[in-house]
């Protein structure tokens, strides 16, 4: 398993490191900068990373881009962790959730059967 890492530096005003050492826009920080890469990398464009966020102006998403091309390498590998950590707190969450699952279909069966059956 991937552990996360620190980012080591800021390349402009714009971009912060959070607590956890993720950049986030200064502005913003609600707004990490791994939410605006997978924007991008599912083919949205500066305007529409500015639809979807509309109070985040232009300048601000060229700084985060311009900040995630001189740390792609340490961003990919973040967002990679924390995908896996999604992934991991996931299942774990299916797992505990499993014998609740397994009796709201027992009791949507039962009633099924008790509606057809009359």
């Amino acid at each position: 398993m991937m552990t996360p890492i620190e980012t080591t530096t800021v390349t402009n005003d714009l971009v912060v490191l959070d607590a956890k050492g993720r950049p986030t826009l200064r502005l913003h920080p609600r707004v990490r900068l791994s939410r605006i890469v997978k924007g991008i990398h599912t083919g949205l464009t500066i305007e529409g990373l500015m639809e979807h966020w509309p109070y985040v102006g232009r300048e601000e998403f060229e700084a985060a881009l311009k900040y995630y091309d001189h740390h792609r390498s340490e961003i990919d590998t973040q967002m990679e962790w924390d995908r896996e950590e999604f992934e991991r707190i996931q299942a774990k969450q299916a797992e505990r959730n499993a014998p609740v699952v397994d009796k709201i279909r027992y009791f949507r069966e039962v009633k099924s059967a008790a509606a057809g059956g009359a």
